[in-house]
């Protein structure tokens, strides 16, 4: 009896050793476009989902693509304030073609009810896409494609066009674990998420 005891007991504790692994929700869909997808508008403003300053020129992404149980650290921005560890904070934008027309914004924020293939985006940019607001503010059959801002030129609000090799993004913002999240004009980051 104490033998089979043992053996039960042994993977338990070896189990409970391993760390959990949490994987992040937007590996799988970066660089894969996603054709059918819409978007739509709200008045972007305040801090977002990630913690930092939402840009009037950016998106909120899929609550789905957020890593669940994403750890809030420190920053070392100027006001100290914590910020959201995960992937979609550290620098992911999407791409969003529709009509002829191409933007690509980056994600600061959460859309909770946003399905993959739907972004919520901040007024100026909507209108970027739709200059006639959509039907009811949603403008449907877009391509969506998720990817680095580091590896690519996003789209500005103002009318200015982007230097090449250029991103908008936080200024460069180490968290607890290394990683750097951005909002301020910078060159392209080398790296990944």
């Amino acid at each position: 009896m104490n033998a089979l005891y043992s053996l039960t007991l042994v993977p338990l504790v070896i189990l409970s050793l391993i760390p959990l692994v949490v994987s992040d929700n937007i590996s799988p869909v970066l660089n894969q476009p996603i054709t059918g997808g819409e978007f739509t508008f709200y008045g972007a403003a305040g801090r977002g989902a990630c913690g930092l300053d939402v840009s009037s020129c950016s998106a909120a992404l899929s609550g789905s693509l957020f890593t669940a149980g994403a750890a809030w650290v420190p920053s070392d921005l100027p006001d100290g304030r914590y910020i959201l560890d995960d992937p979609i904070c550290r620098g992911i934008c999407v791409k969003i073609e529709y009509q002829g027309k191409t933007g690509v914004f980056i994600g600061d924020n959460q859309c909770p009810e946003c399905a993959v293939d739907h972004v919520d985006l901040s007024t100026d940019a909507f209108l970027l896409l739709e200059p006639q607001g959509g039907t009811v503010g949603i403008a449907k059959d877009a391509t969506i494609t998720y990817l680095f801002c580091n590896e690519t030129t996003l789209t500005l609000c103002d009318g200015s066009a982007p230097t090449s090799g250029t991103t908008v993004l936080p200024a460069s913002t180490t968290t607890a674990g290394g990683n750097a999240a951005s909002t301020a004009t910078t060159k392209k980051a080398s790296g990944a998420c």
